[in-house]
């Protein structure tokens, strides 16, 4: 029955978009895993799936066009090779995602910030498509390892690109944030901390956490799904979902319809 549900809910998206002012132009690029990433994020309330999804639209053919044009197109991010955001292959205990990012494969003589933040949209959109299926509602976990972090990465850290940051991957889309985890920041993250939740909605503020060592990040997250590199049990190849940047460079011809939309 909840199948069925489902996919009764998936169809009235569909009509409703085809019948929307501003969406349905838009009504052929999208697929069905998309779309169903949408409804579960909004707990198959096809109103609110198909708000969030006309924000989604505007943030990227109309506020954010030039960002859009510029940057989303798979073929054209070399980033993806460098692995520095993963996704882990197994749920935390609450079954959650597990994201992780690495601020040392982060190479600012040859990506800039804005290269980053695509590969950030470029995942959270395959998330929706696929990874997210299991949890059910696309709540997910953030652990950022700022070990290897420079001056030079935090220099490009403005208000303008976090606010960029902020609209294509909080605004837009519905993954929530269960907690994000910083960990071998020091006192430079903690004042980036600070400087960029009086950006976020105080919600999501109250879930970032402020790690000095691995034994506290434990208290969340059970070192039997982390990589060795966070004090967990597991090589890279039996933690990571290996094939996430294939994934997303076969979406190419979803983002060069999306580009054509910015004209």
């Amino acid at each position: 029955m909840e199948s069925e549900h489902r996919n009764n809910q998936l169809v009235r998206l569909k009509l409703e978009i085809a019948e929307h002012g501003s969406l349905s132009r838009f009504q052929h690029i999208f697929d069905d895993p998309l779309l169903v990433g949408f409804l579960r994020g909004k707990k198959f309330i096809v109103r609110d799936a198909l708000e969030c999804l006309e924000r989604y639209i505007i943030i990227r053919t109309v506020k954010h066009a030039q960002f859009t044009k510029k940057y989303l197109l798979p073929s054209n991010a070399t980033i993806l090779e460098n692995r520095g955001i993963n996704i882990l292959q197994r749920l935390d205990h609450n079954g959650r995602a597990v994201v992780f990012g690495q601020t040392k494969l982060w190479n600012t003589k040859t990506h800039t910030l804005y290269d980053t933040i695509a590969e950030h949209v470029f995942i959270v959109d395959e998330m929706l498509r696929s990874y997210l299926k299991a949890t059910g509602s696309n709540e997910i976990v953030l652990v950022i390892n700022f070990d290897g972090w420079t001056v030079g990465q935090a220099s490009q850290v403005t208000p303008r690109a976090a606010m960029l940051n902020l609209d294509f991957i909080l605004k837009s889309v519905p993954i929530r944030p269960a907690a994000i985890h910083l960990i071998n920041g020091g006192s430079l993250i903690e004042l980036l901390v600070r400087l960029v939740k009086k950006f976020m909605p105080e919600k999501i503020a109250n879930r970032i956490f402020v790690h000095s060592n691995l034994p506290q990040l434990h208290e969340y997250l059970y070192p039997t799904i982390l990589p060795k590199s966070l004090g967990g049990e597991l090589e890279d190849e039996d933690a990571f979902q290996s094939e996430l940047p294939d994934r997303i460079r076969g979406q190419e011809e979803f983002y060069r319809k999306l580009i054509q939309f910015t004209d």
